[in-house]
């Protein structure tokens, strides 16, 4: 605090004054070399919610190395195998004029980093986007290739309603938003996929994330 200039200091106090959560972030609590110490800068206050929020799920006490290396080695076997091409007719056809159309007015009008919004999409003239979209994701899914700029994303952190104490970090969430293309792409894949586990016999009762009927 004493070495804070002016304008810190200011921000530091109107922080621990106002713990209201439409204000923002509150100052984060850590423990360093088991001393309660308060983060007021943006930028290690940032750290320290990736360090929970998404790091936290490549920790050591997660899964050993060797885990790790099995699960690479069972990921580089099925992506050969499906490079071999087993013949199904849902992964080995084009997508369809159906499956296109299906997209429009998908998701929240929210632009991802890539700054195309639904809305954009949805609203542009319909025959021209529809052979637009069916042509790049055609490309896209005769190579197996994903857009980097699909997989960006605009990640934002909201305080969690109703928590007494919004100096720690799981009293705040995170929502990422990413390309409406690439979630829409998704789509696709993802109805495929879903009919190829239906037509191999799939446990109707595995239905995690999926709609249920």
């Amino acid at each position: 605090m004493k070495q804070a200039s002016e304008s810190e200091k200011r921000r530091i106090i109107n922080r621990l004054t106002n713990q209201a959560t439409s204000v923002g972030i509150q100052p984060l609590k850590k423990l360093i070399d088991g001393k309660k110490v308060y983060l007021f800068n943006d930028n290690d206050i940032r750290t320290e919610l990736e360090d929970y929020h998404i790091r936290k799920g490549h920790s050591d006490e997660m899964q050993s190395v060797e885990g790790e290396i099995d699960i690479e080695d069972t990921i580089k076997d099925c992506v050969e195998q499906a490079m071999k091409g087993s013949g199904n007719f849902w992964m080995d056809s084009d997508i369809s004029d159906y499956e296109v159309k299906a997209t429009f007015g998908r998701g929240t009008d929210t632009a991802g980093p890539d700054d195309i919004s639904a809305k954009l999409v949805d609203n542009a003239d319909r025959n021209g986007m529809h052979m637009c979209l069916k042509f790049l994701w055609n490309k896209a899914w005769a190579t197996g290739y994903f857009p980097i700029d699909w997989k960006k994303e605009n990640r934002s952190v909201i305080p969690k309603p109703g928590k007494d104490n919004y100096n720690e970090s799981k009293a705040y969430r995170t929502v990422s938003v990413t390309s409406c293309l690439g979630k829409r792409f998704e789509f696709i894949s993802s109805q495929r996929l879903i009919s190829v586990l239906k037509m191999q016999g799939f446990d109707k009762d595995q239905y995690a994330y999926l709609k249920t009927v």
